[in-house]
């Protein structure tokens, strides 16, 4: 533009100096959005964080302890107390299905804040099933009942 540019021409100088500052402004503007992209991810990794700590684990242990129960009701009737029970107990697959919800912390996660997010509201899916298969008469899983607010009964 600038080798065809009349410089008698005002709109058409005008408009080369309007380009020529948002060029000039660019990289600053870039480095501007790149610190609130950071700082977004920053925020995005702190609520996960914080949601893992304060309702998906409590709820991961608490979904085990009920699978841990009900797996040695149900294997007390063929084994008796002592290793051979607590083996098959932590090997029983309730069990195992609900060890695995419990998780692990992630400062720098391998797909990214936002995508580690995704797997971090993952489990109160798989939860309500586990919770289907463990509410019996003696494990009831009503969250008013254990008195925690409906907010914190998995219902994600």
């Amino acid at each position: 533009m600038v080798a065809t540019v009349d410089l008698d021409d005002a709109p058409a100088m005008a408009e080369l100096g309007k380009l020529h500052l948002e060029v000039s402004i660019l990289p600053a503007r870039i480095m501007g959005k790149e610190e609130a992209l950071a700082k977004a991810e920053a925020g995005i990794l702190a609520a996960c964080e914080e949601f893992i700590r304060t309702v998906l684990n409590p709820q991961a242990r608490a979904t085990e302890a009920r699978a841990r129960a009900k797996a040695e009701a149900e294997l007390k009737q063929h084994l008796e107390p002592g290793a051979e029970l607590i083996r098959a107990v932590e090997s029983s697959k309730s069990v195992r299905a609900a060890m695995a919800n419990v998780m692990s912390l992630e400062a720098n996660p391998h797909d990214g804040p936002t995508d580690y997010a995704g797997r971090v509201w993952q489990p109160g899916r798989r939860w309500r099933r586990l919770r289907a298969k463990l509410v019996t008469a003696g494990h009831d899983d009503d969250p008013q009942r254990r008195g925690l607010p409906a907010s914190e009964d998995g219902s994600i």
